[in-house]
C-alpha cells in the first residue's frame, strides 16, 4: 500500500490511459513494512505524527476507472476465488488484499503440530515459507514466538496435523 502511494499510482494511470489489460495485486497492510512501519497517505497520519484524512486506495483506483475488489488474505479460499473472478474481465482490474501487518497487530490465534498426526511431508514448509515453522531432524514444530496466527500452515496440511491452540 505504501509503494502504491509512493510510486505505483503513475503506473496505474498509464495503464488505464493506454487501455492495458492487467490484474494488479495491492497488498494493503496499513503500514510501510519494508522500511520500518512509517505512515503513508493511507494510514491517516502524516510523517510528523499529525492526524489527516486517510486516502482510500480503492476509491482512488475506482476514480481512475479500475475495477476493484477488496479481499481478506486470511480467508484463503475466498481470496483465491476473488482473484479468479478477475480473470475473465478486461481492463485494469485490481484486487486489494487488506489485512494489517502481522508484526503490528498479531492475532491471538496460535497453532501447533500434533506430532502423532504429522507425516513429516513438509508441505507446510514448502507452501508457506513461514519462519515460525521450524524443521528439526525428524519433525517440524511451530515456534510460538514467531507464529503470526494466520493459519496458512493449517490450511495446507493434508493430514489435519496442525491445530489451533489458545494461550491465556
Amino acid at each position: 500500500d505504501s509503494t502504491f502511494f509512493h510510486s505505483g499510482l503513475t503506473s496505474v494511470v498509464n495503464a488505464v490511459y493506454n487501455k492495458v489489460d492487467l490484474i494488479m495485486v495491492l497488498l494493503d497492510n496499513s503500514t510501510t513494512a519494508m522500511t520500518g512501519k512509517q505512515d503513508h497517505p493511507g494510514t491517516g497520519m502524516t510523517l510528523m505524527g499529525e492526524k489527516n484524512k486517510e486516502i482510500d486506495p480503492k476509491k482512488v483506483l475506482e476514480a481512475l476507472g479500475c475495477y476493484v475488489i477488496e479481499s481478506d488474505p486470511f480467508d484463503f479460499e475466498k481470496a483465491r476465488d476473488d482473484f479468479k473472478s478477475l480473470i475473465g474481465k478486461k481492463g485494469v482490474r485490481v484486487i486489494i488484499y487488506k489485512r494489517p501487518c502481522v508484526k503490528i497487530s498479531k492475532s491471538d490465534n496460535k497453532y501447533e503440530i500434533i506430532q502423532d498426526s504429522c507425516t513429516n511431508c513438509k508441505l507446510c514448509l514448502k507452501k508457506t515459507g513461514c519462519p515460525a515453522l521450524v524443521r528439526r531432524e525428524n519433525f517440524i514444530e511451530i515456534d510460538q514466538k514467531q507464529c503470526a496466527g494466520c493459519g496458512l500452515c493449517k490450511y495446507y496440511c493434508k493430514f489435519s496435523a496442525i491445530k489451533g491452540v489458545f494461550h491465556d
